[in-house]
């Protein structure tokens, strides 16, 4: 993240780090209103795709070497982006009625196919099935996040590229806060940190970087079994992430037909019937200093 990008025959850009005093490509990018930019800027636009300065800074995020003076020009290149391509399929300017909060119940699909109802269908229903955001699988049909279909919880939607653009960034960089309950079994104390490598359905080893944060709220018992009620924020969004990572350190969540056992499966019948884990809390920027939740 400290080092520097080859930007095509632009020459070399830096990135905005928190070492040195140069300019980032983001700013250059950005901070030209005049249409084409520098060269650099130029050279950078036929190279890297929007979703790939993205993925850049989340890797400087994970790393804490993303410059915060960088997240704003990056942010206004990533909707310039946005509204020329809402433009071109005649979408409506940018307002704020284009970031929308649905409510997922289990067994529900997002976008996926995964299940016969889908989150997918009710937002074309909603908000009109020719929305061109929708019919576009490359950008997530303008879902900024899934959840696993035996979960319930809030899911993120965006109806114009340039509000898509404009929370992938604030995803991939740490200000889109994603807070969910569960219970688990065991007892978990206070405060902890789960950091693994996911890696299929594994967690462990070799595989993709992961971070949650997970709190005890009240601790219980019955009969024999041991219970957490626990607050979480992932600071990732891996397949499975909070699921993994308590079955991986040994408090899987109740009713959990993948990471638990088949003993515990049985026990949590009595209890529910459905995966205990829901996402009840969602916070992102509307425009500026404004924030939603």
């Amino acid at each position: 993240p400290a080092g520097t990008w080859e930007i095509g025959s632009g020459g070399v850009a830096t990135l905005g780090c928190r070492r040195g005093s140069d300019r980032s490509i983001f700013a250059d990018m950005a901070g030209n209103t005049g249409g084409a930019g520098s060269a650099a800027a130029r050279s950078a636009h036929r190279c890297l795709g929007f979703l790939d300065l993205i993925g850049i800074a989340f890797m400087c995020h994970m790393a804490d070497a993303l410059a915060s003076w960088c997240r704003s020009p990056l942010s206004l290149l990533l909707r310039r982006c946005g509204h020329l391509r809402d433009a071109r399929g005649g979408q409506k300017p940018h307002d704020t009625s284009d970031r929308h909060v649905l409510t997922k119940d289990p067994g529900t699909g997002v976008c996926d196919g995964e299940a016969p109802v889908q989150l997918l269908d009710l937002a074309k229903a909603t908000f009109g099935e020719s929305t061109p955001i929708f019919g576009d699988a490359a950008h997530w049909h303008g879902f900024l996040h899934r959840l696993d279909v035996p979960c319930s919880g809030l899911v993120l939607l965006a109806t114009t590229y340039e509000a898509f653009y404009d929370l992938q960034l604030q995803l991939h960089t740490g200000e889109l806060e994603r807070d969910y309950a569960l219970l688990c079994h065991g007892w978990l104390h206070g405060f902890r940190v789960l950091e693994a490598s996911l890696h299929r359905f594994a967690a462990g080893g070799r595989g993709r970087q992961s971070r949650s944060l997970a709190k005890a709220l009240a601790l219980s018992r019955r009969s024999f079994q041991a219970f957490t009620f626990a607050a979480v924020r992932i600071m990732t969004g891996r397949q499975h992430q909070i699921r993994r990572h308590f079955a991986h350190v040994g408090h899987p969540v109740v009713h959990d037909s993948l990471y638990g056992s088949v003993w515990t499966l049985s026990e949590d019948s009595t209890l529910c019937t459905r995966n205990w884990l829901h996402r009840y809390r969602l916070a992102f920027r509307v425009g500026g200093s404004l924030w939603a939740q």
